[in-house]
């Protein structure tokens, strides 16, 4: 089911940035703003990919909490295409449509140290004392 749920939230991306119909989106405001929407989907599917490999029962509660996260962000993501649609570009609408990317970012970057803290704390664990 994880895996589902990762493969959702990359088509989910993918759709945001790329609607087929008239809606207007990011990468329609200007050719920077569809080079930073394009980073921002590249960065987050990368750093879903290498989250993950690292998916294992120790780390199954970390991930499912950032992709439940993500879920958020991008129904939030969505609310702003609307807001970006029937605003005629305001300025405030692109920049909160950027920050929840930087959100999405930050969010697996997290996640990725939770699991190096995870990964270090097991080894830690099974080093051997002697005395």
């Amino acid at each position: 089911m994880s895996v589902a749920a990762s493969v959702i939230l990359i088509v989910g991306f993918w759709m945001g940035s790329n609607f087929t119909d008239k809606t207007f989106v990011l990468a329609d405001v200007s050719p920077e703003m569809k080079e930073t929407e394009t980073f921002f989907v590249r960065t987050i599917q990368q750093e879903l990919k290498e989250i993950e490999k690292f998916r294992n029962p120790t780390t199954e509660r970390v991930i499912e909490d950032a992709l439940n996260q993500l879920e958020k962000l991008e129904d939030k993501y969505q609310g702003l295409v609307k807001s970006l649609n029937t605003s005629n570009n305001d300025r405030r609408v692109v920049y909160a449509m950027i920050s929840n990317y930087q959100s999405r970012i930050e969010i697996l970057q997290d996640v990725l140290k939770q699991i190096d803290e995870i990964k270090n704390l097991k080894v830690n664990n099974n080093d051997e004392i002697y005395i």
